[in-house]
């Protein structure tokens, strides 16, 4: 089915807009995108309300970007490298994959979106296969502007994705035991 779409112009943007254009204004920031030429792209996108309300739009999300990107920044390279790996979790189980984003050998992230446990375990997860000694993931806080989460490497990591991979191969099989 096609799409209906509207003839009202809107002055507001739903929240999912709101953090759809954070996200990629955080982006291009931590990218070394000039916030000028941002805005201009932005505005050519054709998704946001036309004219001043545009700009205002914008000025409340560029300030909240930049608070997270000030906090980010110092861990942060331009050139992230990144890890092919190709992890031996025993029992003919080979984890493979790609992990982006290691600065200064620690996998670092950064989100426009509230930090939740999903981005957590997405940074646990990746620490674990890169072996990295830190992975600090850093996003919009609840009572505080930002939120940063530090995690360590643990002694046995492949142990801990052994484990991990069996939690999963459960949750496949069975209900978890939650309760």
């Amino acid at each position: 089915s096609e799409d209906a779409l509207t003839d009202a112009l809107r002055s507001e943007l739903d929240p999912l807009e709101k953090w759809d254009i954070g996200e990629r204004m955080l982006t291009a920031r931590l990218a070394g995108v000039d916030l000028a030429d941002f805005r201009r792209a932005e505005l050519r996108r054709g998704t946001l309300p036309p004219g001043p309300i545009a700009l205002r739009l914008l000025d409340g999300l560029a300030e909240q970007v930049e608070v997270l990107a000030a906090a980010v920044l110092p861990s942060y390279d331009v050139r992230a490298r990144q890890v092919d790996l190709a992890v031996d979790l025993g029992g003919g189980r080979l984890l493979t994959g790609t992990v982006n984003g290691l600065h200064h050998g620690s996998v670092v992230r950064a989100t426009y979106s509230k930090l939740g446990p999903k981005h957590r375990l997405t940074a646990w997860v990746q620490l674990l296969a890169a072996g990295a000694p830190t992975a600090l993931t850093t996003g919009r806080g609840g009572y505080q502007p930002v939120t940063t989460s530090t995690l360590t490497l643990p002694a046995d990591p492949a142990g801990v994705l052994s484990d991990l991979v069996a939690l999963y191969d459960a949750g496949l099989c069975e209900p978890l035991p939650i309760a």
